[in-house]
């Protein structure tokens, strides 16, 4: 790979380079590092200038977070989580961490169950046959 100032770059370089190190930084938490490993001639200072710039837009992120409905917020961390799932150079037992908090996200496993007093007289009302359908979805 050749180190390039960012002068030199094109605007789909510089946009695929910006994009490399987040994705890296987002690994490693290196800033030198991954703005060597994007590719960015002066890794010290651009790998320090891209930090910030990567904090800042974190920030607006989150503000954009806050402002999502709940559906479209569990929509972007269920994203957010597959892509850390499928992420390879991510240490597997985050993987894995992040595969239960999907699930737990999803719903997928149910640590209680919250039943209403509505329910309770809907359910109250049903014959055994019914509730046995139910219970085993028939």
């Amino acid at each position: 790979m050749v180190l390039k100032n960012r002068s030199d770059m094109t605007a789909e370089e510089l946009e695929h380079a910006e994009r490399m190190f987040i994705n890296y930084f987002n690994i490693s938490g290196n800033a030198t590092e991954s703005a060597r490993v994007a590719g960015f001639l002066y890794p010290d200072e651009n790998g320090y200038r891209l930090k910030q710039q990567f904090i800042k837009s974190q920030i607006i992120n989150y503000v954009d977070f806050k402002s999502m409905t709940l559906e479209e917020q569990r929509e972007w961390l269920k994203q957010f989580f597959c892509n850390v799932i499928a992420n390879s150079k991510v240490l597997m037992r985050d993987r894995i961490n992040c595969a239960k908090t999907l699930a737990q996200i999803l719903k997928m496993f149910t640590d209680e169950v919250e039943i209403s007093d509505e329910t309770s007289n809907a359910i109250s009302k049903l014959s055994y046959d019914e509730l046995m359908k139910i219970a085993y979805n028939q």
